[in-house]
């Protein structure tokens, strides 16, 4: 019993919990009203469904718990079902006229490759155009719902999903900013100021949004919204690598919600409260382990010490077990395998 309610607990540990989440949220009809729309009707329905999203974060998500239909609405509206299948927009190409000689099968060959190439640039560019449109709206609803530092702890203990859909938009540089280096270089010095100036306001920004995450008391919903954050990649344009990506957030946050978890739990008086969530941050440590969000090397001593004090709980054991694995395989150099 107690395992099986572990489980139920740590579902949000899942790769496919958020997509599952909403899927499972959605109506089948609904699917079926929001294929159809379109045209000027479409964007105007478009921006008063906004309209209304924004006015349940701000009115209601941030003092109670969302309804099901008003949480799907939200999440919807801030790009979780945007997981769309790639190269599905590939059509069947049209049947070319029989040649009669080599000379006239090598043209129509490449005729069908050049248009074949014509179709999937037309794809992408259409995908990306429908990604941009919909990072403007989500952060557009992000921006006007009335999150800050000092409420986000709120939104996050009463509404993990919404919080975490809103944090990913704010902790995620836009792609204007991700140009705006390059454009400063090019547009002289005063232009490249006001640039710099920019950045860093939106970097001590989102630090403030961490420092509060941080700083929030330890529960089941933090760590689910940490999670999923630690688990977030953002393209890296530094790398000169196409392709590149680096973790959404800096390790050294990570390390300070562990420490932060590790701490509360040792301050807890209550004992069977202090056995249940000692058992859920060593799941939770375990996972941040066997995907390298955590490194061992800088917190080898904190979580073993962690271990040893809550050695009576089946968990800590097991992380105990799999922070030696994982220390002697950094001892003896080789790579993170698990």
């Amino acid at each position: 019993d107690d395992a099986a309610t572990l489980r139920s607990e740590l579902v949000w540990l899942l790769p496919e919990y958020p997509a599952l989440r909403l899927k499972l949220m959605r109506h089948p009809s609904e699917r079926a009203g929001a294929a159809g729309r379109g045209g000027a009707a479409g964007y105007a329905a478009g921006a008063a469904a906004d309209d209304e999203v924004i006015a349940l974060i701000r009115d209601r998500a941030f003092r109670s718990a969302l309804s099901p239909d008003a949480e799907r609405r939200v999440l919807q509206a801030l790009g979780a079902a945007s997981n769309k299948a790639k190269g599905a927009g590939g059509s069947a190409q049209p049947p070319t006229a029989p040649a009669n000689n080599r000379k006239q099968k090598g043209k129509n060959r490449k005729g069908s490759m050049g248009n074949k190439q014509q179709q999937q640039q037309q794809s992408q560019t259409s995908t990306k155009q429908e990604t941009t449109d919909e990072e403007n709206r989500a952060r557009r609803i992000v921006k006007e719902c009335g999150l800050t530092p000092q409420n986000s702890p709120q939104l996050v203990e009463n509404n993990p999903a919404v919080a975490n859909e809103c944090l990913l938009r704010v902790l995620t540089p836009s792609s204007s900013e991700g140009g705006s280096g390059g454009g400063g270089k090019k547009g002289g010095k005063a232009k490249g100021k006001n640039s710099s100036g920019g950045e860093d306001k939106e970097s001590l920004l989102r630090n403030e949004y961490l420092s509060a995450l941080v700083g929030m008391d330890m529960s089941l919903h933090s760590m689910e919204v940490v999670n999923r954050l630690a688990m977030s990649r953002v393209p890296d344009t530094s790398a000169g690598k196409r392709g590149a990506t680096k973790p959404l957030v800096h390790p050294e946050f990570v390390h300070s919600f562990v420490s932060n978890c590790m701490s509360s739990c040792e301050n807890i008086h209550d004992r069977n409260a202090q056995n249940r969530l000692v058992r859920l941050v060593c799941v939770f440590l375990q996972s941040l382990i066997r995907n390298q969000v955590v490194n061992v090397s800088d917190m080898h001593m904190e979580i073993q010490a962690f271990c040893i004090t809550f050695s009576r709980i089946r968990e800590a054991a097991a992380l105990f077990k799999l922070l030696k694995t994982m220390h002697i395989i950094y001892c003896e150099g080789f790579e993170l395998t698990l």
